[in-house]
């Protein structure tokens, strides 16, 4: 490969990882309470297993636990008017409840054993409000299993994220446009004018996207060359 062609495509992941870091913008931490039991318990009895109040970097349960995890917060006045979430992930299985015990959303680790090759599993996002007030209170159940999409994992129960966050939905559009045109990039013969324009016109955008300002971002601009 090309010394510059290893370096546009270096360039191009660099821009990858800073517009999927961009997305979610912290603004508070959920409270997490969860009730620990070795088997599944159903949505009338979420509160009979063993309590503990977790943060993020503590562990939940061991392998094969379940448990209900009741969790609590405020949206703050810092994301009125923009898209609230609850940005979670507790290297496990989640399914959210509404309030008369009817699963609503499931969620899943980006902690996975799932081959790379194939994507990510990753669901790490419930959304409060898509244009926040400011002062919304969260206040949620949901179901857990202290396992991974395809069993054991060495990490499994970690309290990874549980922010109450803003979600640039520009910067998730972009990701993915820039995600799905290198993925394919990456399927052509590299001898093709299509490769070519596609690696250039991603590595423009990597030049153009240090700062993830709304301004940069939509003066990105990525399209599927014919």
């Amino acid at each position: 490969m090309p010394y510059n062609e290893r370096k546009q495509k270096e360039a191009i992941e660099g821009m990858l990882s800073r517009l999927e870091q961009g997305i979610y913008v912290p603004v508070g931490e959920a409270e997490l309470e969860v009730y620990v039991t070795p088997e599944p318990v159903p949505y009338a009895a979420r509160d009979t297993g063993t309590r503990k109040t977790v943060r993020k970097g503590e562990y939940w349960g061991k392998l094969w636990d379940c448990g209900w995890f009741h969790i609590t917060g405020r949206v703050p006045e810092a994301a009125k008017g923009k898209k609230a979430v609850l940005y979670i992930d507790v290297h496990g299985e989640l399914c959210v409840f509404d309030r008369e015990g009817v699963p609503v959303q499931g969620l899943t680790s980006g902690s996975s054993s799932m081959n790379p090759m194939c994507g990510s599993p990753k669901k790490r996002e419930y959304v409060i409000a898509e244009k926040a007030e400011g002062g919304e209170t969260v206040d949620l159940w949901a179901d857990a299993g202290c396992n991974d999409l395809f069993g054991a994992r060495g990490d499994l129960g970690l309290v990874e994220y549980a922010d109450i966050s803003i979600c640039r939905e520009n910067v998730k559009a972009l990701y993915y446009d820039a995600y799905i045109l290198f993925d394919l990039m990456k399927e052509l013969p590299e001898d093709t004018a299509r490769y070519h324009r596609l690696l250039q016109s991603l590595f423009e955008a990597s030049c153009q996207l240090w700062d993830l300002t709304d301004e940069a971002v939509s003066y990105t601009h990525l399209t599927l060359p014919t």
